[in-house]
């Protein structure tokens, strides 16, 4: 059960478990578990800080762009200007 759609969405927007583990650094089973726990609070305050980056700024990973981190945000409900709980 997915019980954190908004992390199944997220994840799905920015490539899929792969390039989001090959963006953060950490495994693949990782980012998989956001899916039943949600999204880290750290590793949201990240992506929120990344999404307001100038378009052309470089992110540990070529395939996903600020722009790209925006949109996928946006489409899960965690726009850059929103923070949840820890």
């Amino acid at each position: 059960m997915n019980a954190h759609p908004e992390a199944e969405t997220l994840i799905r927007e920015l490539g899929g478990l792969a390039p989001v583990s090959r963006l953060f650094n950490i495994k693949l089973p990782s980012v998989a578990d956001w899916r039943s726990n949600g999204v880290p609070h750290a590793r949201l305050q990240t992506l929120q800080a990344w999404a307001r980056l100038p378009a052309n700024a470089a992110l540990p990973t070529a395939e996903i762009t600020p722009a790209r981190v925006r949109k996928a945000l946006e489409a899960a409900g965690l726009s850059a200007s929103k923070s949840r709980a820890a």
